[in-house]
């Protein structure tokens, strides 16, 4: 995307261009090692083939949400004795709210 800067008289100064796309890390700790056995490798093949949608209490936070296509390898390891840590990177379109 071009975007032009503008003087206060309205001359265009130059133009930029804007990137797109982001991208974010995102990493859900202290999951149960069940769960993760149980509904990662299912989980991780949706992520690999069809996209993935997350929001957090959509409700009272409706900016809070991402969305986009996975990168890399999404990966299961353990956090914690007790608890595991998924890792995965998004790749998706900017949006300014």
């Amino acid at each position: 995307m071009l975007s032009n800067t503008a003087s206060v008289t309205g001359q265009i100064l130059g133009t930029s261009v804007e990137s797109q796309r982001i991208e974010e890390s995102l990493k859900f700790d202290m999951l149960d090692p069940d769960w993760v056995g149980t509904n990662w490798p299912a989980l991780r093949r949706l992520m690999r083939t069809v996209g993935v949608f997350i929001a957090w209490n959509l409700k009272d936070f409706p900016e809070h949400v991402v969305y986009g296509a996975v990168t890399g390898d999404p990966t299961a390891a353990y956090s914690q004795t007790d608890a595991m840590r998924i890792s995965l990177k998004m790749e998706g379109p900017k949006h300014v709210l």
